[in-house]
């Protein structure tokens, strides 16, 4: 059990504080969520873990940054346009199947 929290440890700080980045917010923020689970472990408190998921995803869930901030630029993600297929394609992918079929 400890072996898979420490293996995920790393990879969840990095896409937390990307994500807390991205909103423009400092890392610091990761370290909030700690406080209510730690004393979550408290005898008659376990309810709070609830508090610390709910402030996760408060943080996680807030609208990032629609220009440049002090974390790095917006990042933008383009469309690829889709080829049509079209008889003409569809002939030559046949041929091509065709003089790979015949060289076995």
């Amino acid at each position: 059990m400890y072996a898979f929290s420490l293996g995920s440890l790393l990879p969840y700080l990095g896409v937390a504080i990307r994500r807390l980045h991205d909103s423009n917010k400092s890392a610091w923020y990761v370290l909030l969520p700690i406080v209510p689970s730690i004393v979550s472990r408290l005898e008659g408190l376990e309810w709070f873990g609830i508090v610390s998921l709910v402030i996760s995803i408060l943080l996680f869930s807030l609208p990032s940054d629609l220009k440049k901030n002090k974390y790095g630029p917006v990042i933008t993600v383009e469309k690829k346009s889709v080829k049509k297929k079209t008889k003409a394609n569809n002939k030559k992918r046949r041929n091509k199947f065709k003089k790979v079929r015949g060289l076995f």
